[in-house]
């Protein structure tokens, strides 16, 4: 069960976040540009770092041991808001034009992201377990 729940968050939470951040890029860009005088450049090695915390995250914490739907998106949703608040919040604590509504738009995200991944990966075993 647990390699479902894993799998389940992995691929959900890359592929909505690939939605996001595709729709999201020209204005990330262009602020990331603003920020650091050079254009976005993604370092692959830490980004999949970071997928890999979030995703053993989102299962330790929202996931593990909830059969409840609703209980998953609602812890799911406190995680996503600390995660992505403590990196939201920071950025615009530090960097001089990270602007406080691509801090909020972000962190409405990132509270959106673990809420419906959680769900999903909780409905997805409480289905397995059914059959």
């Amino acid at each position: 069960m647990i390699v479902l729940q894993i799998a389940v968050i992995a691929l959900t939470m890359v592929a909505l976040d690939v939605i996001w951040l595709v729709g999201r890029a020209t204005v990330s860009r262009t602020l990331i540009a603003k920020i650091q005088g050079s254009p976005l450049e993604i370092q692959w090695l830490p980004a999949a770092l970071c997928y890999i915390v979030m995703i053993a995250g989102l299962w330790f914490f929202a996931v593990r041991g909830v059969a409840d739907v609703a209980e998953a998106a609602m812890k799911g949703a406190a995680l996503g808001a600390v995660v992505y608040g403590t990196y939201d919040l920071t950025s615009w604590a530090t960097l001089k034009n990270y602007t406080p509504v691509y801090a909020m738009a972000d962190w409405l995200w990132g509270t959106t992201l673990f809420a419906a991944t959680a769900a999903t990966a909780t409905a997805a075993a409480t289905a397995a377990t059914l059959r």
